[in-house]
Parts: C-alpha cells; structure tokens; sequence
C-alpha cells in the first residue's frame, strides 16, 4: 500500500539530493528510505530513530541503525552526511521544528541537503475534521520513555519556510502533494476518492516535500 508513496518521495529526493554511489545519508525514521538510497543509488546509508523495533529489519537489509532522540540537546554520531532524510516524522515532535533542524544541520556537510515529508496542515482531511468536530491532531505532550507520540503538529508550506530558514538553511523546493497513499482501511479508501478533487486546488493537496541545503 505504501509503495506508490516511497516511489514519489525518492523521486522528489532525487531532484536535489546525492545520488551518486558512496554518498553518505541518513534515513530518520523507519529506515525505508535509507534502504532504497542504498540498493538504487549505492549511498552509505544509516538510519536512526528513537526507538530500535525496526533494526532487525534494518540490518537484514544491510544498513546500520542507531538510535536517535530529536529532543535530545545534541546530535553526536561521530560523522556528517551528504544527505538527511526524515519523511513523516517532523509532526510527531512536541518541538519547533527549527530547533531540530538547526541540531541536523550540524550534521550536514556543506551544501548538504534535508529531505523531509509531512502532512499539511491546511489538507482537505483536516479542513473535514474539524467540520464534523473531529480532533485534528494528538494531546500535544512530551513522550514518555520508547513512546512515538501521534501527530503533535502540522504544518503549512509558509510555516514549515520559516522554520527552514530560522535554522539557517535554504529552501531548495517546496511542493504540495498527494503521495499516492491511499489509506490502510476500506473507509480511508472511500474518502481517498470522494476527496481526491480537492487536488486540484494545491494547498489542499495532503502532504508536503521539502528540500532543504545548508549555506556553502
């Protein structure tokens, strides 16, 4: 089911990231990404996330997997990369997102690109909820320990420009979009398709792509 979703975000990786083999990336998150950097681009690729239940997975695939707390007060893997990818993972943070990625910047190496993907703020599916009295997001709250909180935040493409570049990076790209996920569930399915119209009118489109490089 998520296959359509992976295909759209390497190709909007691609427009700006490395893809020459040998780049160093680091896949923030279920380690998906990573992966297919690795298999289709020949990166150096690692993964990290907060809590390890995918390294298993991770490893069989050939990368290694290392834990990794956004909310921590620094970032010490021992290296830098030429790429950071974080897809679905920015709203999960009872954080600015600012903060996070000034601590990734860090981490980057000159002209070094971050990759994120996240829902928009301002897609039909939330404009629906809040009509019909639905809570949009989750209790927004620090995590408990090895706790993945739901979403704590969406953001738009205005909100999500200025935290790119309070951290001190450049905007490469920023896109609406609808990443071919069509819901895990046959009622998702449903309102996949009755909304799908919605498209035409871009800020309403369900996530956003962000590219982001570090100042030279």
């Amino acid at each position: 089911q998520s296959r359509e979703r992976y295909w759209r975000s390497l190709n909007a990786y691609a427009k700006f990231g490395p893809t020459h083999a040998g780049a160093r990336s680091l896949d923030i998150g279920g380690g998906q990404m990573g992966i297919l950097a690795k298999h289709l681009f020949g990166a150096e690729a690692m993964a990290a996330d907060a809590v390890l239940r995918a390294e298993e997975d991770v490893s069989r695939a050939g990368l290694p997997m290392v834990r990794l707390n956004l909310m921590d007060e620094s970032y010490d893997l021992q290296t830098t990369f030429d790429a950071i990818i974080m897809c679905e993972v920015i709203e999960h943070i009872p954080m600015p997102p600012y903060i996070v990625i000034e601590k990734l910047a860090r981490l980057l190496e000159r002209s070094g690109i971050l990759f994120m993907t996240t829902p928009n703020g301002f897609r039909i599916r939330n404009v629906l909820y809040m009509l019909a009295n639905k809570e949009v997001l989750g209790i927004y709250r620090y995590p408990e320990e090895n706790e993945v909180l739901g979403h704590q935040h969406e953001y738009t493409a205005h909100q999500m420009t200025w935290q790119v570049e309070r951290a001190g990076m450049s905007v490469c790209a920023m896109d609406f979009v609808d990443p071919g996920w069509t819901g895990s569930s046959r009622g998702a399915r449903l309102a996949h398709v009755l909304t799908k119209p919605f498209n035409l009118w871009p800020h309403l489109r369900s996530h956003l792509f962000i590219s982001a490089q570090k100042s030279a």
